[in-house]
């Protein structure tokens, strides 16, 4: 069966790592479900988030695979039950006057905000647990929505 895993990859900040990474992915066939990629506090170094949905197996392959990367630091897989996971949203929703006071209520139950607004179109952000953004995108798609767009999982180790 497979598994979403989590995986957090600390990498020297060099051109073309993202890249080489990614890479180790597509050659097996794996699809990434999101990669999400910063530099740290420290400029010369780089956190790399990826979730992907694959056997346990076959995600240690991967992971055995990765480590073996020039520029790669440090590589964990993150358990759920010790790991802290956000991922953002920002719909754009076609909108009438009519929807606002209910999509106002809406974005108050999911505490999310509402970030941009016209005379046709609302800009909504949501950041939380990609259960939380899934059931937000299931309600609004009642409206007409121009656009998402999900920044792909962000997180960090309790302990």
């Amino acid at each position: 069966m497979k598994d979403l895993s989590t995986i957090k990859i600390l990498v020297e900040n060099n051109a073309g790592i993202l890249t080489r990474i990614s890479s180790v992915f597509s050659r097996r066939g794996y699809n990434i479900e999101s990669i999400n990629a910063a530099v740290n506090w420290n400029s010369d170094r780089t956190t790399i988030i990826a979730t992907i949905s694959e056997d346990e197996d076959l995600v240690r392959q991967v992971i055995n695979q990765i480590e073996k990367l020039e520029d790669v630091v440090k590589l964990e897989i993150m358990e759920d039950n010790n790991f802290i996971s956000r991922e953002m949203l920002i719909a754009r929703l076609r909108v009438s006057n009519k929807d606002y006071l209910e999509l106002s209520a809406l974005t108050n139950l999911y505490n999310a905000h509402i970030i941009d607004y016209s005379s046709e179109d609302l800009f909504i952000e949501l950041t939380g647990e990609r259960e939380k953004l899934n059931d937000f995108l299931n309600i609004i798609s009642k409206y007409e929505v121009v656009d998402v767009s999900r920044s792909g999982l962000t997180g960090i180790k309790r302990k």
